[in-house]
């Protein structure tokens, strides 16, 4: 045992001071985070309401104070502009001016743009500033830079080669953070809104996300809707504490909604294709409501029960949003409580009647192909809005004759989708990449012909 102390010992005088050695000659990069820009301008991304109107408005916010804990940015929807200074040192902390090589980047959270654009930029003598694009960013954010290769795309099942750097003959995979810049924490409401007029996902699928938060670490979650609504005037749950409500069970998981969510604007520009608007300027629905997979039935939870706080994986099933491998804590649990109240939170909950307008359906003389299936069209952002929301139909006419289109047998039937055949839209087959004739083609026309 005393010669193997010994051994160290002698080790370590021989390597006292010195450094140990790496490939390459950079030994770790500093990352500053200069701003953060609406997309392709410089105009500061805006921050919460409640910030903005301490100052007296968006454009008074004091630029060192945009971004911090107390004013964090608004969740962008889409992209935001990041300019980020990098700058490599040796292995004992100097400036090495003689470094160039291209540089990768990554955003913990967030993601980066679609192409190799702003994963990686070039670095010369030592030195590189460059504006990144970045989307999907909430919570507590840092750039990360490194000296590594960029992160690969994949399109069509292939390597995206084109805007790929030419690679030096050696890495040292050192690598730098950012100071940390906050944004808003997420909502039911903020992971539920697209990004663009496209309802069929999330834009946080993939990511592991808290909504919500316990009063255990130092204040509840407050709403902010952002702008005013349409009629000029702040919305009544603008700064409200986030209010998480049991609105349903099943026997693999449960429903929520947040009560406070903010209103959100309808888009009625010619982009978003609606036909017909809503009166008041708002959609019907929040999008804060949400599904929670718990893989089996939520023992000690009951319908009326709040929440403070949920946590899961988001993910897309069925054409839904969902949180997976979930973990919630209670507020409230209302079975404790005298039976008179057990319905006390559930009598919060806003209950939407679907009608031809939700349905995205208008009185036009040639009805869209959509029209004959409610919500079908993928920019109906009116009824996902009401997604796993309490919603009421009225004056419902059920069949009276029921086909069975299972023709062979084997207890499936194909789908259908929206599909163009030459510069029509019709129903048929969802396999858009494909030429081949649609297997099972007299069940799918069964299929068309009997729900339309």
């Amino acid at each position: 045992m005393r010669r193997h102390a010994a051994l160290l010992l002698a080790f370590a005088a021989c390597t006292w001071g010195r450094p140990v050695s790496l490939p390459g000659e950079v030994g770790s990069l500093t990352v500053e985070l200069r701003g953060v820009y609406a997309a392709g301008t410089k105009t500061p991304h805006r921050v919460v309401t409640p910030c903005a109107q301490a100052h007296g408005g968006q454009a008074l916010v004091p630029a060192a104070l945009s971004g911090t804990p107390g004013c964090p940015f608004l969740i962008p929807r889409g992209e935001v502009d990041v300019e980020v200074a990098v700058r490599a040192l040796g292995r004992t902390g100097e400036p090495l001016e003689q470094f160039s090589a291209p540089i990768a980047f990554r955003t913990v959270p967030g993601d980066l743009a679609a192409d190799y654009s702003s994963r990686w930029a070039q670095m010369t003598n030592g030195e590189l500033v460059t504006t990144l694009k970045l989307k999907h960013l909430y919570g507590e954010m840092r750039v990360w830079a490194e000296d590594a290769p960029p992160q690969l795309l994949y399109v069509d099942g292939g390597l995206l080669q084109e805007g790929l750097p030419e690679e030096p003959g050696a890495r040292s995979y050192a690598t730098g953070a950012s100071q940390a810049v906050f944004f808003e924490e997420p909502t039911l409401a903020k992971i539920q809104l697209p990004d663009g007029y496209d309802n069929r996902t999330s834009p946080f699928v993939g990511q592991f996300m808290t909504l919500g938060r316990r009063p255990e670490s130092g204040s509840v979650q407050l709403q902010s809707c952002g702008d005013v609504g349409p009629d000029g005037q702040a919305q009544a749950t603008d700064g409200q504490p986030v209010t998480l409500v049991v609105t349903g069970m099943d026997p693999g998981g449960f429903f929520l909604t947040d009560v406070t969510a903010c209103r959100v604007k309808e888009d009625v520009s010619r982009d978003s294709q609606v036909r017909v608007p809503e009166p008041d300027g708002y959609l019907p629905g929040t999008f804060g409501s949400l599904y929670v997979y718990n893989y089996s039935y939520p023992d000690g939870l009951y319908q009326g029960d709040l929440l403070w706080a949920v946590s899961g994986a988001v993910q897309e099933f069925t054409g839904t949003t969902q949180l997976v491998f979930p973990a919630w804590s209670i507020r409230e649990r209302v079975h404790e409580l005298p039976v008179a109240e057990w319905k006390k939170n559930l009598d919060l909950v806003p209950v939407r009647d679907i009608t031809h307008r939700t349905c995205g359906i208008d009185d036009k003389l040639e009805p869209y192909i959509t029209d004959t299936l409610c919500g079908q069209n993928q920019r109906n952002l009116k009824l996902e809005s009401l997604e796993s929301s309490l919603v009421r139909l009225r004056d419902v006419r059920f069949p009276q004759v029921f086909t069975t289109c299972d023709r062979d047998g084997n207890a499936e039937v194909p789908f259908f989708c929206q599909t163009k055949v030459g510069s029509t839209w019709a129903w048929g087959d969802c396999d858009t990449e494909s030429d081949a004739p649609a297997p099972d083609a007299e069940e799918l026309q069964c299929n068309i012909d009997c729900v339309t």
